[in-house]
């Protein structure tokens, strides 16, 4: 969605997939007993699955760096800068703000870094850039906040809480797509597919992979197509 609204065509998706695999098997690979409270399905996946997943991430790990050094050096550096915090996941996990605030800052750099790295800028496109990191990050917080409270258990208090911050951030979201320049008020599909599920919060790790993540994937694929 990113690639199609600021012109730089098809972003390196394939690195994005790569990485982010990397990431966060490694992360699953590593706190099996800190997951498995709050994610008992996939624990049992991965520990039955252990070394076909430790194999898939060594090989997919040599592929990233490949596509990464293929995209240039500067790809490299974004790359690298979100992998190592990637790997800092299991000291921040447990901390809504902290954790909430760097998953954030990572797939921004990974939704927009990427795109905006994959090839020249047309004209006017750096003008784009703030507006659609905007839309990107409300939403993006959004998603963040409410997967911590399917980390652990919370009470109603907090969980409330954290649920009302996360529907401010959707709907600050939507509010720069609809102040954006015209071009981009496809990406109002972003925030509103996440606000949607959001509607239906519960503390499942089904919802959490299938309609929180879904729901981003969703409503990008939403504004994508709308571009095109």
């Amino acid at each position: 969605a990113a690639g199609a609204e600021i012109g730089t065509g098809h972003p390196p998706i394939a690195l994005a997939l790569a990485g982010t695999w990397v990431v966060y098997n490694v992360d699953r690979l590593r706190d099996l007993e800190r997951d498995r409270p709050a994610w008992p399905l996939r624990t049992r996946f991965v520990e039955e699955n252990r070394a076909l997943l430790i194999g898939l991430t060594a090989c997919i790990a040599v592929t990233a760096v490949a596509l990464g050094i293929y995209q240039g050096a500067a790809t490299v550096a974004l790359c690298a800068a979100v992998g190592g915090l990637g790997l800092l996941h299991r000291r921040l996990k447990g901390h809504v703000g902290a954790e909430s605030a760097y998953v954030t800052g990572a797939w921004l750099a990974v939704g927009i870094g990427l795109p905006a790295l994959a090839g020249p800028l047309p004209a006017g496109a750096s003008s784009l850039l703030p507006w659609v990191a905007g839309v990107f990050a409300g939403t993006l917080a959004a998603n963040a906040l409410a997967s911590t409270l399917c980390d652990s258990p919370s009470t109603p208090g907090h969980r409330s809480a954290v649920l009302w911050a996360a529907g401010l951030a959707v709907v600050a979201s939507a509010g720069v797509a609809w102040a954006a320049p015209e071009t981009l008020r496809p990406l109002i599909a972003i925030p509103a597919a996440q606000a949607f599920v959001l509607l239906f919060f519960r503390r499942d790790e089904r919802y959490a992979l299938g309609g929180l993540d879904g729901g981003l994937g969703l409503g990008a694929w939403i504004a994508a197509g709308l571009v095109g």
